[in-house]
């Protein structure tokens, strides 16, 4: 197991156990008066809870109080958890309630206790090579919605270029400039292009993401080369 990339056993800890919450959603369900079927308004999919059972070892109890000091360290702020046996996926989030600690028959030997609340996504990036299309349908792993860094490159100068099916009212980029790489970043919330912000030559009310499962996505011309990445994420 690994908290933000430090094993946990270079402080005498083994991983016991892992328990998952689903992920909450968030539902707005209203039956108007005079209505024969009630209504969907709104529905959001929000944190995902993680519990983890640590064994906390020392020579001593003022060791391994010093262990579990070093790992409530680790998982302060928001934290990157790779846990053992689940191979590929990743928790990111932040803890949920202080770590607690019992102590056990052995002095050398604690149970800690790590509770946060946050997102479970792939470890890996996927990628997806669209070229220069007037549009493709692209196919999203995972179970919810998902940011997406769009790549664009124009073949040519353009004043305007535009692209739908990715966020709310599409995307309008504005003075794309020949070989020239623009990055939107739902990640990060950044527009970039050669290293300097681009924010003012774009107009989109949310920045760009991906629906779990097949979405159209068109393009205002096909003179531009696309790349999507973007990480799998699950309820």
């Amino acid at each position: 197991m690994l908290i933000n990339g430090t094993p946990v056993n270079l402080y005498g800890a083994k991983q016991l156990t892992v328990d998952f919450a689903p992920s909450t959603q968030n539902i707005t369900y209203e039956w108007n008066p005079g209505a024969r079927l009630p209504l969907l308004v709104d529905q959001r999919v929000t944190f995902k809870e993680l519990t983890v059972v640590l064994k906390v070892t020392g020579s001593s109890r003022q060791e391994v109080n010093r262990n579990i000091s070093r790992l409530h360290a680790l998982a302060a702020g928001e934290a990157q958890y790779k846990l053992d046996g689940y191979k590929g996926w990743v928790f990111i989030g932040v803890l949920q309630e202080n770590p607690t600690a019992k102590k056990t028959v052995d002095p050398g030997v604690y149970k800690m206790t790590i509770k946060a609340t946050g997102y479970m996504r792939d470890e890996e990036q996927q990628v997806i090579e669209i070229g220069r299309k007037s549009q493709e349908y692209v196919f999203a792993e995972g179970t919810r919605d998902t940011p997406v860094m769009i790549e664009i490159t124009p073949e040519f100068d353009l004043a305007t270029f535009g692209i739908y099916g990715i966020a709310e009212r599409g995307i309008e980029i504005k003075n794309l400039t020949k070989g020239h790489t623009i990055y939107i970043d739902g990640l990060t919330g950044t527009v970039t292009q050669d290293g300097q912000n681009k924010f003012n030559d774009v107009v989109m009310f949310e920045f760009p993401h991906l629906q779990a499962g097949e979405q159209l996505i068109t393009f205002s011309e096909n003179v531009c080369n696309i790349t999507l990445r973007y990480y799998p994420m699950w309820l």
